[in-house]
Order: C-alpha cells, then sequence, then structure tokens
C-alpha cells in the first residue's frame, strides 16, 4: 500500500498570491509548473462537465473503483479562505440521505455543532461492538 499526494490547486506561486484569479487560471498555473512524481505527487484528474449524463458517468465511475467520491468546483469561482464553494458527492450521498452501506453502531456521546448548527448537538460518536 502506498499513499500518494493529489495536487487539485494553487494557491501561492512564486511569491504571489493567486487568491484573486479564477479555479480555471489557478489550475493553468499548476498544470504548467507542476512535476509531477510517478507514483507520489500526482495532478488530480479533472474534467469539464456540462451534461448532467456526464456528471452521472462520473459519478458512477468514481463509485465502481472504489473511490470516495468526486468534488465538484465552478470553473470560474475565486478561492475564498473560510468558505467552501465547492460541493462533495459521495455514494453515501445519492441514497437520499441513507448510507449506501449499512452497519450496527451505538451512539456514544454527542457534540454541539457550530455555525448554522451552533447550540444543536450534531455531531455523534458511535462505536460497534468487536469480539476481539
Amino acid at each position: 500500500f502506498q499513499v500518494a499526494f493529489f495536487v487539485f490547486d494553487c494557491l501561492y506561486f512564486n511569491g504571489e498570491s493567486l487568491l484573486g484569479l479564477p479555479m480555471k487560471d489557478r489550475r493553468a498555473i499548476l498544470v504548467k509548473h507542476m512535476s509531477p512524481i510517478e507514483n507520489r505527487i500526482l495532478l488530480s484528474e479533472q474534467k469539464v462537465v456540462t451534461k448532467k449524463s456526464e456528471l452521472q458517468t462520473l459519478i458512477n465511475h468514481a463509485i465502481s473503483e472504489g473511490l470516495e467520491g468526486l468534488v465538484l468546483k465552478d470553473t470560474n469561482s475565486l478561492y475564498e479562505p473560510g468558505k467552501r464553494h465547492w460541493l462533495k458527492v459521495k455514494k453515501d450521498y445519492l441514497l437520499e440521505g441513507a448510507m449506501a452501506d449499512t452497519c450496527d453502531l451505538v451512539v456514544l456521546g454527542a457534540y454541539y455543532g457550530m455555525g448554522k448548527k451552533g447550540g444543536l448537538m450534531s455531531v455523534f460518536l458511535l462505536g460497534c461492538y468487536d469480539q476481539n
């Protein structure tokens, strides 16, 4: 098992902040200047999707390859620290909130959320039985 680092964005290059540039321009700078190291440091795969059917095909491919999922970003978006202008798509998100796999768990604890979920117990600590 070998760990690899996938690079998908460049926020700072040659002493200059790239935060004011859209994603597509930051990506172009990254592609032009990055030197991948085989099986160690790689440029993440990126595709521009314009049709729902293309997105469905990519999601199905990611799931069949055992990947965690996809991250969707607007190519014209600026990077804003602390903000999330992207969307994660995972197989667990595709079944109207149901998990894609089942498991028997016990709630061991709960934590108060932050931001919009402040004051609500919205993060749960779960456990499962292990005979060993």
